[in-house]
């Protein structure tokens, strides 16, 4: 039950399914460590019992080729992220090739940073993407893409805290990713056949130009062919290293095979980026809650039921203790006992006391303790909706309301009395002179009795005056 209630860690499941045969690896994170428990790869005619043989709970991912991804950097404008997201379709139209309504867009913000990245995918190419899925039986839960994916991979690497070109060698395509600090900043697809080493060159200028700010220090590689790894050092003239990461517990050929997939994982984790979005969304959404709201809900009834025997108790116990309480009270006000002994519900015992308390008063005070004179709110409320402030150029700057005297034991023939100082601005002096004529004037609020005062600046204005006190006083 209660594991149902706090479940494990999820475990990600993430697969790529090629021409000729699929690949899988199971991830999961513990205590801020990645694990990897399986990696594989089967051919075609294997791969639609895959699933069968994977953890049911398992969150699937899938992730879009690089070519289908476009990459590009905008202007944060000091706006909140939530703001930044809400309106991210419409800042990063005009740097689209298509109508943004033809595409998926997702944004990797940070508010330290003066832009953000956003990844946009075309409708049609996720479309047939979740088609050649579905041939399979697959519904991914989460649809991330290569470069996002070789991003996050390259933050459990030692050199993550430099400016990375990541280059990953796939069955189809060349793909090169720009990254720092596990982010992505830049991507491009290169076709296997085409002029690999000037392509590349190619690349890493054109990353190199577009973000002056990061110097692109060193290349990782993840290319199964070792001969790849002589033709990137000819065209960035960077030192080039294949993945390490001990912590996985990983062979480097198994870094160089399935280290896209570990970083499908690591992105589903920590970033934002997730194409299953508007008609795309993962049809399902209750399935992983199901099991843990009946849970939590049978556990609350649970705790309900026992916090519920428990305060009847309590209610019990403290009934019987004011009870005792009232009656030594009525005593001591030298009350007869019939007068209060058949008091049973609560509307009663407060109606006895409300008697009490009028009595008690009317023994010792003579003026009254609430004061009937306009609240701060009544008098904000009628400043801001009178005709020479409402619509007018006239800025309340300050507003101060006190109570400046009041009756009390050493004075009580005092009387309540409220004063108002406000500080307004305005650029016409007549805006200004009127509203202190109608402040001035007979009004609901101001008492006429008391002086207006008036202290009129360049543009700056103080003016205060008294309310009207309408508390019934005893004569």
């Amino acid at each position: 039950m209660f594991s149902a209630l706090f479940p494990q860690p999820p475990i990600y499941i993430a697969l790529e399914k090629s021409s000729g045969s699929t690949k899988v690896a199971v991830v999961t994170k513990k205590q801020k460590r990645w694990y990897v428990s399986l990696v594989k790869e089967v051919d075609s005619e294997e791969a639609h019992n895959l699933l069968y043989q994977l953890p049911k709970e398992g969150i699937l991912l899938s992730a879009l080729p690089t070519k289908e991804v476009l990459v590009r950097p905008f202007p944060l404008q000091n706006q909140k992220k939530k703001d930044l997201l809400a309106t991210l379709d419409w800042q990063i139209e005009p740097l689209l090739p298509y109508p943004v309504d033809e595409a998926i867009v997702q944004g990797q913000i940070s508010e330290k940073e003066e832009k953000g990245i956003a990844l946009s995918v075309r409708k049609k190419s996720l479309s047939a993407h979740l088609e050649k899925l579905h041939s399979q039986k697959w519904e991914p839960e989460k649809i991330t893409s290569i470069p996002s994916a070789l991003a996050s991979f390259s933050s459990l690497l030692p050199q993550s805290s430099l400016p990375l070109l990541l280059i990953h060698v796939g069955e189809e395509e060349v793909s090169c990713v720009f990254a720092y600090e596990g982010k992505i900043l830049a991507s491009r697809a290169i076709e296997k056949e085409s002029q690999l080493r000037a392509e590349i060159e190619k690349t890493f200028l054109s990353f190199s130009a577009k973000h002056p700010d990061y110097s692109i220090e060193t290349v990782c590689l993840l290319a199964e062919d070792p001969s790849y790894l002589e033709v990137i050092k000819q065209a960035t003239g960077l030192p080039v290293f294949f993945p390490q990461i001990p912590t996985l517990n990983l062979s480097q050929e198994e870094l160089l095979r399935y280290g896209h997939l570990i970083g499908m994982a690591i992105a589903a984790e920590t970033s934002e980026i997730d194409f299953r979005r508007k008609e795309f969304a993962y049809p399902k959404p209750w399935r992983r809650v199901k099991k843990p709201l009946l849970t939590f809900f049978a556990f609350s009834f649970l705790l309900t039921a026992s916090f519920l025997g428990w305060s009847l108790y309590s209610l019990d116990k403290e009934k019987f203790f004011i009870e005792k309480s009232y009656q030594a009270l009525m005593k001591n006000e030298g009350k007869k006992e019939e007068q209060y002994a058949f008091l049973t519900t609560p509307e009663e015992y407060l109606e006895s006391l409300y008697d009490l308390q009028k009595e008690i008063v009317k023994r010792t005070l003579n003026y009254p303790l609430y004061p009937k004179v306009p609240q701060a709110k009544e008098v904000l409320a009628w400043i801001s909706s009178h005709p020479e402030v409402s619509g007018k150029e006239i800025t309340i700057e300050n507003f101060h309301y006190s109570l400046v005297s009041r009756p009390d034991p050493s004075n009580p023939k005092g009387h309540y009395k409220g004063k108002v100082e406000i500080e307004f601005s305005t650029s016409n002096p007549n805006l200004a002179r009127n509203f202190h004529e109608a402040i001035s004037k007979n009004n609901p609020l101001a008492d006429p009795k008391e002086e207006v005062s008036w202290n009129p600046g360049r543009s700056q204005y103080k003016m205060s005056f008294y309310l009207k006190d309408q508390t019934p006083y005893a004569s």
